[in-house]
């Protein structure tokens, strides 16, 4: 019982954190409106239930790779390698150039494929 109100106490406080998907959420909810934002929210929400169910289902195998004495190292080069990766991206883009008689479309797809890229990553 202490385990799950544990879970329960952990759960809520990290549901709080302020993050990236948190500015996604109130921006598309004040540049798009509310039906954005529930899209987003979606997005979001299925990437969760997809990493429940990895995780679920593979958990013995994550046990089992990480009694390997490389496995640390190679998590620490493999998750460096893609934040070093994104890093050089973001630098190398250019803004966009806002235009104000932009129209703005509401793509419900690729915003429920933004909220979903955005929470996996």
């Amino acid at each position: 019982m202490q385990a799950l109100l544990n879970g329960i106490s952990w759960g809520l406080f990290l549901a709080i954190l302020v993050g990236p998907v948190l500015f996604i959420l109130v921006q598309a909810g004040i540049e798009r409106g509310f039906r954005a934002g529930a899209m987003i929210a979606c997005g979001m929400w299925v990437s969760d239930l997809c990493f429940i169910a990895v995780i679920w289902f593979s958990l013995s195998y994550l046990l089992q790779a990480s009694e390997w004495s490389g496995f640390e190292p190679l998590l620490g080069v493999l998750g460096g390698l893609i934040l070093i990766v994104l890093g050089i991206s973001t630098l190398r883009s250019q803004p966009p150039i806002p235009d104000s008689n932009a129209v703005i479309s509401d793509d419900y797809v690729a915003l429920w494929l933004k909220g979903f890229v955005v929470n996996t990553v």
